[in-house]
């Protein structure tokens, strides 16, 4: 789930991922147009609280996530890799329908 998988233009990507709110605007509009979109499909910057939406997306998406065997659960290993990447350049956006997630996208530019 990345809008630039969907025909969008690079520069909105990069843009929203510097955390611009009207480049965000921008990018939802170029989908909504280049999917013919009449529904409630936009994407937005992670929020706290998003995270055991994605964790049950990323259950759903793949046969079995995380694949490895760990001492942690799900949750705890989503949270310890992309919330607490060390790197400090994690930027989550999220595919929100109907007020529920429906697709994500982690970016660790490292």
């Amino acid at each position: 789930f990345t809008y630039a998988r969907l025909g969008g233009t690079e520069g909105s990507v990069n843009a929203l991922k510097k955390g611009s709110m009207s480049a965000l605007k921008s990018l939802n509009q170029e989908l909504h147009d280049h999917l013919g979109l009449e529904s409630d499909l936009w994407v937005r910057p992670y929020q706290e609280g998003d995270d055991e939406e994605i964790v049950r997306l990323l259950q759903m998406a793949f046969e079995v996530w995380p694949k490895f065997d760990l001492r942690c659960s799900p949750l705890e290993h989503w949270r310890w890799k992309y919330r607490m990447n060390p790197s400090g350049k994690n930027v989550i956006s999220v595919g929100v329908h109907q007020d529920r997630i429906v697709g994500v996208d982690h970016d660790l530019s490292l």
